[in-house]
């Protein structure tokens, strides 16, 4: 997974929930859930974080049986006009 994200987050799905169905859950450090969606026998996956403030995020990756957590960083940079 590219750490820091702007726009996009690409990451590989863990080895042992390949060919299944998962879901990834993004949380903000106040644990509030901000993106939940369903994946099904992808080994990348993307998921668009435009929307997302500046901050740090837990993604979470799971299926009925196991879990993995991931931190990442949202820095979106302002382009100065002179």
């Amino acid at each position: 997974m590219q750490n820091p994200a702007i726009d996009n987050l690409q990451s590989k799905t863990p080895e042992a929930l390949s060919g299944c169905i998962f879901s990834v859950v993004i949380y903000d450090l106040s644990g509030q859930s901000v993106f939940c969606q369903p994946h099904e026998n992808r080994t990348v996956f993307n998921v668009n974080i435009s929307s997302l403030d500046d901050g740090m995020y837990l993604l979470i990756i799971t299926d009925n049986k196991k879990m993995y957590v991931q931190k990442f960083i949202v820095i979106k940079c302002q382009r100065l006009i002179f």
